[in-house]
């Protein structure tokens, strides 16, 4: 997998249509100016949560995706390649007493699967872990395990 790790990102950066083929895709980025702690905010307050309005000219709303110790395997040994194949969760976050719309929950409900050539689950006979056993531990949370 390790070369389509690599070149996964090739495919959207060579996706402009021309009447010759495909075109590198560089596009100027901007962040939204209506939005309150945007991308493009030196001295943001807080986690970019929208607030802005929608446009075509200056984009959408931000929202931050901080999910950390994304797993490769769920609690029963399943394959859960978390960080390759979660896409962009609108709102999970259960510590968040204020109920943003931002992803913060370290696991995406449900299975996401193996990779492209990875295994359905771990072998027999090996050890498996969904979370880190040393370092910073994460909170349990109950609706999420």
């Amino acid at each position: 997998d390790d070369w389509n790790y690599w070149w996964t990102y090739l495919s959207e950066h060579i996706s402009e249509a021309t009447s010759f083929g495909f075109a590198q895709r560089a596009l100027l980025n901007t962040a939204n100016p209506s939005q309150p702690n945007n991308v493009g905010n030196a001295q943001a307050s807080a986690p970019a949560n929208g607030g802005g309005t929608d446009s075509l000219l200056t984009g959408g709303n931000e929202f931050l995706h901080g999910q950390t110790y994304g797993a490769a395997i769920d609690n029963l040994g399943n394959a859960d390649c978390e960080t390759g194949q979660r896409g962009y969760p609108l709102k999970l976050n259960y510590f968040d007493s204020l109920h943003r719309n931002l992803a913060t929950d370290s696991h995406t409900p449900g299975d996401q699967g193996p990779t492209f050539a990875g295994r359905a689950r771990v072998p027999a006979g090996e050890t498996y872990s969904r979370n880190p056993q040393t370092g910073p531990q994460l909170p349990y949370n109950p609706t999420n395990p």
